[in-house]
């Protein structure tokens, strides 16, 4: 059986990664009758579940499926991007999704070892969003960004031209075995297709034929139904597509009748106050982070290492929950403030000069354990 696809690009910078993002609708919306906001069936067939779907308008043109595969970024690096409507698919970790014009967080859960099940989200064409790594994790939690966007380089398949009007995005998910194949719906537009775990058996009536390995991704016909099953084994993929159109039409706003001035002071309401954001414990760091990085937001110093949980954060990159970050020996003090120590938090060599004395003893006994000659 012939590997068809492309593999999906790896993307852990970034300033690099394609964005997906959600444009909000000003206007109320009407939906139209194949909408699954009225009565119909669901796009998701046998062993499917919708588990993402949102309302963008679609770029002008042609336009192309791109798909990479980021790695979520820490709270002290991580960026609000412009992001392309599409879908953001937990893989592997967990992490926090925040639109900066709404303020809006959710978490993404990635799925378990050897399972396909993960959450996603849908995002619209021009929202600024960040993917924040939760603290304390093995591994650099991972997902796919998956976007609709003009034609241009990275694109999966051929670029096709883009129905005008507001429609539904739809992201299915689906499980098979070598023994239980499923199928996708025929679509109006093509349909993105891509191997989130094990290695995905593809056909397609005078269309595609072959395998996708994990993390490739293939543009299928639109027209025709798909028929997919695992390949020597258990399997999970997404498909996403073009739903329904959508019309929209102006809210009409009831006219109301003005109230009177209030004619005495004491009809007059008090002037509303803003709500401060806290820090309970007044360590620069505000509790709804605390509860990111797992800190206790009633104690500066979580870890006890003589440095406040913000300045842990926000100054020295270090852990606000491990008084010994880079485990090396040497506690996140003595790394900040003796001055042969400073901007080796991320070294792990126990005897960082090599000269035979542990780093520890060195401070101990006043020599320097950065210079192998000073011992």
């Amino acid at each position: 059986m012939p590997v068809l696809g492309r593999p999906i690009q790896p993307l852990t910078c970034s300033a690099w990664r394609l964005g997906i993002a959600m444009m909000a609708l000003a206007v109320g919306l009407v939906v139209g009758s194949g909408s699954p906001l009225a009565a119909q069936n669901s796009l998701a067939g046998h062993d499917q579940s919708v588990i993402a779907q949102g309302i963008t308008s679609l770029p002008n043109g042609d336009v192309s499926w791109r798909v990479v595969h980021a790695t979520a970024d820490p709270a002290t690096y991580a960026q609000a991007i412009e992001r392309s409507a599409g879908f953001v698919v937990a893989d592997q970790g967990s992490f926090l999704v925040t639109d900066r014009e709404s303020g809006v967080t959710a978490r993404l859960d990635g799925r378990r070892p050897n399972e396909g099940s993960a959450e996603a989200a849908f995002v619209g064409g021009g929202v600024h969003q960040s993917r924040i790594s939760l603290a304390d994790q093995e591994a650099a939690p991972t997902y796919f960004d998956i976007s609709l966007s003009g034609a241009g380089d990275g694109a999966i398949g051929d670029a096709f031209d883009a129905p005008d009007g507001t429609y539904e995005l739809v992201l299915i998910q689906g499980d098979v075995s070598n023994e239980d194949p499923a199928t996708i719906q025929a679509s109006a537009s093509p349909i993105l297709l891509v191997a989130t775990a094990g290695n995905l058996n593809v056909t397609q009536q005078d269309g595609v034929d072959g395998v996708l390995t994990t993390q490739q991704a293939v543009l299928l016909a639109p027209g025709v139904e798909t028929t997919v099953q695992g390949e020597g084994g258990d399997a999970s993929y997404v498909a996403v597509l073009i739903g329904d159109v959508v019309e929209t039409v102006l809210v009409a706003t009831p006219e109301s009748t003005p109230e009177p001035m209030p004619t005495e002071l004491s009809d007059v309401p008090p002037a509303p106050t803003d709500v401060p954001i806290l820090d309970s414990d007044g360590d620069g760091l505000i509790d709804r982070d605390e509860a990111v990085y797992g800190t206790d937001p009633g104690n500066p110093d979580s870890d006890a290492d003589g440095l406040i949980d913000g300045d842990e954060v926000n100054v020295y990159g270090t852990s606000p929950v491990s008084a010994d970050s880079d485990g090396d020996g040497l506690s996140d003090f003595i790394e900040v403030t003796d001055p042969g120590a400073t901007g080796n938090e991320t070294d792990t060599n126990i005897d960082s000069d090599g000269d035979g004395v542990l780093d520890n003893d060195e401070i101990n006994n006043g020599t320097d354990p950065f210079d192998p000659a000073s011992y």
